[in-house]
């Protein structure tokens, strides 16, 4: 799956979770990488959405590729903002992550790394690692 022109609602997710034995309840993370690829100069986008266990042993709930290029800010070949985050997510998913608390994390362990509040996502500009 990747999201281009459609955006990611509860019933999909909540769907991955009964796939894998567990419940949307158990939704504790997501990560979002954005790498520019300087082989092929093109960026690359992955969200990763986790439930029970450690996220950095267990495999994610959902991996999806996303098209950076909808995100990126006018003007710019490769910086997207905060505030276009949340656009892709359905309401409903949206309201569940604030609701839950969810922390959304830009490029773990990166220079580029940034904790995104999804309620109060800001003016901030999001750069790739750069591989």
């Amino acid at each position: 799956m990747s999201i281009e022109y459609d955006v990611l609602d509860l019933d999909e997710v909540a769907a991955e979770f009964l796939y894998v034995g567990e419940t949307i309840d158990d939704l504790s993370l997501i990560r979002l990488t954005l790498v520019k690829d300087t082989h092929w100069d093109c960026l690359e986008m992955n969200l990763l959405i986790y439930g029970t266990g450690d996220p950095d042993i267990e495999c994610p709930v959902l991996e999806i590729p996303i098209d950076a290029e909808v995100l990126l800010l006018e003007g710019m070949s490769q910086g997207i903002s905060c505030q276009k985050l949340s656009a892709l997510f359905a309401e409903d998913l949206l309201e569940t992550i604030r609701e839950k608390d969810v922390p959304v994390i830009f490029n773990l362990g990166d220079k580029t790394e940034a904790l995104i509040d999804l309620s109060k996502p800001g003016n901030e500009i999001l750069l790739p690692m750069i591989r």
